[in-house]
């Protein structure tokens, strides 16, 4: 593992810190605290900022396992357009395990059962009912064995991007039962202190049971969603 102690972990601010802190992660005001997590991760949306900045990369593998429950879901239908759109909210409770390519660092971020990652506004928007396509959004909360981070994840949802004539065939364009997406977060604690600050990038897959309501069935003490993860933790270097 790179040796991140002569890297700059650009701390948070502390009245920052104070509110993330508070913030009890299974009654949070998500889309704020998550906005106020991520402030200082936008580098890494903006190409040059990338490209200019000197940073330090740890690798995240993880594999993912829980529980996806239906809170609320709603059938829209337009007024001017022959078209309908089933709009639903979960809560995702995810126990976490490392997979061969993680990293040192990244350890600390397994945990679960109980689940250590939590999205508890997972949104959706679909064509027609829970067997159509549309985007999903939410904000999530890791609180791993000795590190935390903060922020969002956004993707699509009931499509299959590993098919044929690119990739082998293990995935059709209406792959039903699937989400595919990326997270960004910032560590906000962590046992190494030299990682607060630092932000955390992946791709997710996760696959569940669907059905045209979008209400996963639950078999009480089983999971009804699996997925994996794969990125990076990024920590800018010392100016």
């Amino acid at each position: 593992m790179i040796d991140v102690a002569t890297r700059h972990h650009n701390r948070i601010s502390r009245s920052n810190e104070r509110e993330i802190m508070t913030t009890n992660p299974t009654n949070p005001t998500p889309s704020s605290v998550s906005n106020a997590a991520i402030q200082a991760c936008r580098y890494l949306d903006e190409p040059m900022a990338l490209y200019q900045r000197e940073v330090c990369l740890l690798p995240v593998s993880k594999n993912l396992r829980g529980r996806i429950n239906l809170t609320l879901s709603e059938a829209q239908v337009c007024d001017d357009e022959p078209c309908q759109t089933l709009k639903t909210l979960h809560s995702l409770q995810l126990s976490v395990a490392s997979e061969d390519c993680d990293g040192e660092a990244s350890a600390c971020l397994d945990g679960g059962p109980p689940p250590v990652l939590a999205v508890p506004n997972l949104a959706h928007a679909l064509i027609d009912d829970g067997g159509g396509r549309g985007p999903h959004t939410g904000d999530f909360f890791w609180q791993g064995e000795c590190m935390r981070v903060i922020g969002s994840l956004s993707g699509m949802t009931n499509v299959g991007t590993h098919r044929n004539p690119v990739f082998d065939d293990c995935q059709t364009c209406d792959e039903r039962g699937v989400l595919e997406g990326r997270l960004v977060g910032r560590v906000v604690r962590a046992r190494d202190e030299r990682l607060v600050g630092c932000c955390l990038t992946a791709v997710y897959r996760m696959r569940f049971e669907p059905n045209p309501a979008f209400d996963p069935e639950v078999t009480p003490g089983q999971p009804n969603i699996h997925g994996t993860l794969e990125g990076v933790i990024v920590c800018p270097c010392e100016d």
